[in-house]
């Protein structure tokens, strides 16, 4: 049985900030880290298709279950923004909703580094 070779810890954690320094430099100055690597400009974009057959009584469900999705996806915290922005102009008036913004934004971008 042999062993790879062994690595200095001191080594790997020394070359961090100049790995971390070269990927914000490939980003570019517009994406900060909230912006989720599966997201790509250009004019390809995932499609939720929900199938109409004629004469089906289901497409009269849709509304519910759309909410019941929404309400659900809350709950467990993932919610889609298109399903929670519909969710929550349903319930509340535009003022309500300007209010609800102020008070519960939350600024998760990251503080911004000062130049090296």
């Amino acid at each position: 049985m042999t062993r790879g070779t062994a690595v200095s810890v001191t080594g790997v954690f020394a070359r961090i900030p100049a790995l971390v320094d070269a990927a914000i430099a490939v980003r570019g100055g517009t994406a900060n880290d909230l912006v989720p690597h599966w997201v790509f400009p250009g004019e390809h974009h995932l499609e939720r298709v929900v199938p109409n057959p004629p004469l089906s009584r289901e497409i009269g469900r849709l509304a519910a279950l759309r909410r019941n999705v929404a309400t659900y996806r809350l709950a467990i915290g993932q919610p889609r923004q298109d399903d929670l922005l519909s969710w929550l102009v349903g319930r509340y008036s535009e003022e309500e909703l300007a209010q609800l913004q102020e008070e519960l934004r939350i600024d998760l971008a990251p503080p911004v580094r000062a130049a090296r």
